[in-house]
């Protein structure tokens, strides 16, 4: 697992990442792979993500096209995938105020 302390996804730094939200929040991506067709998935673990605004990179198609409201004193467990070199992601809400 790589502990954030910044907002930038690492894609080579492997493929969980745990965030607590201090303050307010915009995550960006590194390392797409530019590899035809190569699935690159991930799982972010966010920590009180509902105390500030997370503002998330561009194309992710979230569950109904609505961004989930994040817990404010828990942890939420996102997944995140792209097919076509990050040109759209899929977001998905794993786990919500998970205990």
């Amino acid at each position: 697992a790589q502990v954030l302390t910044g907002s930038i996804l690492d894609l080579n730094e492997g493929n969980l990442f745990i965030k607590s939200i201090i303050a307010n929040t915009t995550f960006t991506l590194t390392n797409i792979s530019t590899i035809p067709n190569v699935v690159q998935s991930f799982i972010l673990e966010i920590t009180n993500g509902g105390n500030f605004i997370v503002t998330w990179w561009n194309n992710i198609k979230w569950d109904s096209g609505e961004i989930p409201t994040l817990t404010e004193n828990g942890v939420d467990i996102l997944g995140f995938y792209t097919s076509d070199n990050g040109n759209t992601w899929r977001g998905v809400l794993l786990s919500k105020d998970s205990k």
